[in-house]
């Protein structure tokens, strides 16, 4: 089992910390935490197998589940970007002015082009 990325085994004893299992989760009244199984690999099932990459569906089909967005966004067009931030959002990222979690405030709600060139590229 995994919890507060602790392990323990299936009786429940602490693998590599001394922390106690109790009960499990929800430990506490809105805990967002959850209590999920942790699988071996086919090599330590004693299985001399490579582990299957993990892949997930793109518009452009099957990429590495590694890929995070904005890695797959830099390979798209110019246009395309564009699209999708926007062409002044997305010439102020191209040229590393700012980064794609710059283009919202902390509640998320997206900051106008404008607010952009005050904060990060001010004249």
């Amino acid at each position: 089992m995994v919890y507060d990325q602790k392990t323990w085994d299936l009786q429940f004893r602490p693998v590599g910390h001394s922390l106690p299992y109790k009960q499990g989760c929800p430990r506490h009244w809105g805990c967002r935490s959850a209590t999920l199984p942790w699988l071996k690999t086919m090599r330590e099932l004693g299985i001399d197998v490579d582990e299957v990459k993990s892949t997930r569906a793109s518009m452009d089909g099957q990429v590495p589940a590694s890929l995070n967005f904005e890695t797959w966004l830099k390979g798209k067009s110019k246009a395309f970007q564009d699209e999708k931030l926007g062409p002044g959002r997305a010439d102020l990222w191209r040229r590393g002015v700012i980064t794609l979690s710059d283009l919202l405030d902390q509640r998320g709600n997206p900051l106008s082009l404008a607010q952009l060139k005050s904060l990060y590229a001010p004249d």
